[in-house]
């Protein structure tokens, strides 16, 4: 789940500022400067304009996002929150078979009887944590440029990425269509035909 936070800037902000460089102040056509902008791998000026976003997801999926060095993170800490939403975040038709699924779930709810046991008897929430599966739920806050996430969904919206980060990735495309219009149709358009 991704949920918009706040966004600064504006497609017709960011061809502005890059109007400087032709020697102008306003963008006389601010959609066909964005459009020769993105077709010439011209990005550092999508640097004026980001969004941060709020992100729920398993711990697998999270270790994608941080890939992204560009981008800012800050995630719950789970040495300091000892009653933590307790979810499984992998859809069950992911292990391929109810057999397979029923394993799975057995386990994570035998990682949580175990971490639950650890705190009761004293173990500190930093120890006890690390029996906690990699499809445990992690909340954690990003934010970055425009150029930043614009690399991300190039990168996470591909096929060959993992389903569930793509599923993610859309959600930030819908989200960054709703601030940034004319610049995510362009981007949809160039992505499209590479």
């Amino acid at each position: 789940m991704v949920r918009l936070i706040e966004s600064w800037g504006s497609d017709e902000q960011v061809a502005n500022i890059a109007s400087l460089s032709y020697g102008h102040e306003k963008a006389k056509d601010s959609e066909r400067l964005l459009e020769r902008l993105i077709k010439n791998n011209h990005m550092s000026v999508f640097e004026f304009a980001g969004v941060t976003f709020y992100v729920e997801t398993s711990i697998i999926v999270q270790r994608q996002w941080m890939r992204h060095r560009h981008l800012s993170y800050l995630e719950q800490s789970l040495r300091y929150v000892k009653t933590p939403d307790l979810e499984f975040m992998i859809n069950n038709d992911r292990f391929n078979s109810e057999d397979m699924s029923l394993l799975a779930t057995n386990s994570f709810k035998a990682s949580i009887e175990i971490y639950n046991m650890l705190l009761d008897n004293g173990v500190s929430a930093e120890v006890a944590r690390s029996v906690l599966p990699l499809g445990f739920k992690t909340k954690f806050y990003t934010s970055g440029n425009l150029r930043s996430w614009l690399q991300f969904l190039q990168l996470r919206l591909a096929n060959d990425a993992q389903e569930e980060i793509r599923t993610e990735a859309k959600q930030v495309l819908e989200l960054l269509r709703e601030r940034f219009p004319i610049t995510m149709s362009i981007f949809e358009s160039n992505l499209a035909h590479k």
